[in-house]
């Protein structure tokens, strides 16, 4: 079919309708996961159904943590076209004050006993926070972004209004502490971890690129190691599509690399983040280095040649199979960019 998975957005989807979907996942041999339909279905019955993945562990995942998950979902469910609905914020904050490390420990046992993943999603909650508080209007890395695309996060051109209030990201704090520790249980039982920033137009300033690298250290500080986090963007994912023996790893392949020439070492932002370092500050051991300063303006010049091959010499996804036709077309594309860069 072209797809790898189905995903699942929806917050209630009806029983008979996620039982259809579930037996035509089987019957094309299509995964499905996604969202957790909380206001229908807890985190056992997804389970119990078949789903394989999660995403999402402070919004979503940390209820299947509570054994009051039901009851809290079904509140949320009874009042959501009142006046007065139970916004995310307050059921985030009811799990976290319900959170039982027990309940996780056997939560954790049924992930990891049917192979069903879970992916964070960690740094997007946090951004979210920000709207309002900080400005971004000269962000270094919006100048990496379309103005089509800033535009969808800031429409108005200005500083757009706090998405969640103090009192909700007060009410935040606790459900983002569990969930770190929620991942360290799950991590530690042996519960497969996929990195994602859930970077879109639909989520203000996640940005692309430097939100996975937030992601990572956030990992990094809810008790991963760095390599194990390393693995949660590289070997996991290789492995949870079923193509660990191409991809997600250099070891024991050909990739352009000559053995026994390759130095593997943790980017010393992860490593710091390992330590307590705030997230996303960049060691002095880093800056103070006179690389540093070369490889920031030499940066530029590395992602506009790979950018160029993406897009232009169309290697985004490319359209050939086989190694020796893919590596033929990447090396003419090479030659065009040289050529092009040459003026020639």
């Amino acid at each position: 079919m072209g797809a790898d998975f189905v995903k699942i957005h929806s917050d209630d989807f009806p029983p008979e309708g996620f039982a259809a979907l579930m037996d035509e996942g089987r019957k094309q041999q299509l995964i499905v996961g996604g969202h957790l339909p909380f206001l229908t279905m807890t985190m056992r019955d997804a389970v119990k159904s078949g789903v394989k993945f999660f995403e999402h562990g402070t919004l979503l995942v940390l209820g299947g943590c509570s054994k009051s998950e039901k009851q809290i979902n079904d509140e949320c469910a009874a009042c959501r076209d009142s006046k007065q609905p139970m916004s995310n914020a307050e059921r985030m904050h009811r799990y976290a004050l319900t959170f039982d490390e027990g309940w996780t420990n056997e939560l954790s046992s049924e992930l990891v006993k049917n192979d069903v993943w879970v992916t964070p999603t960690l740094i997007v909650l946090r951004q979210l926070e920000s709207i309002g508080r900080v400005d971004y209007s000269h962000h270094p890395q919006r100048k990496y972004l379309s103005s089509g695309f800033w535009q969808a996060w800031e429409p108005t051109g200005g500083r757009p209004r706090p998405l969640f209030s103090d009192d909700a990201v007060n009410q935040i704090a606790p459900a983002q502490e569990k969930a770190a520790a929620m991942i360290k249980v799950m991590h530690s039982a042996g519960v497969g971890l996929l990195a994602r920033s859930d970077c879109s137009w639909s989520n203000p300033y996640t940005f692309p690129g430097w939100s996975l690298h937030q992601e990572l250290e956030l990992l990094v500080q809810s008790g991963l190691s760095p390599m194990e986090v390393l693995q949660t963007a590289t070997r996991n994912p290789a492995r949870f599509l079923g193509e660990l023996r191409t991809n997600g790893t250099v070891e024991g392949r050909r990739q352009g690399l000559r053995h026994g020439g390759i130095h593997t070492r943790v980017p010393d932002h992860l490593g710091d983040a390992a330590h307590g370092a705030k997230p996303w500050a960049q060691s002095s051991r880093t800056t103070r280095q006179e690389g540093y300063a070369i490889s920031q303006k030499k940066r530029k010049r590395i992602e506009e040649c790979f950018g160029w091959l993406k897009t232009i010499a169309l290697l985004r996804k490319v359209r050939h199979r086989g190694t020796l036709r893919v590596d033929w077309v990447f090396t003419f594309a090479c030659a065009a960019y040289i050529w092009r860069a040459c003026g020639t």
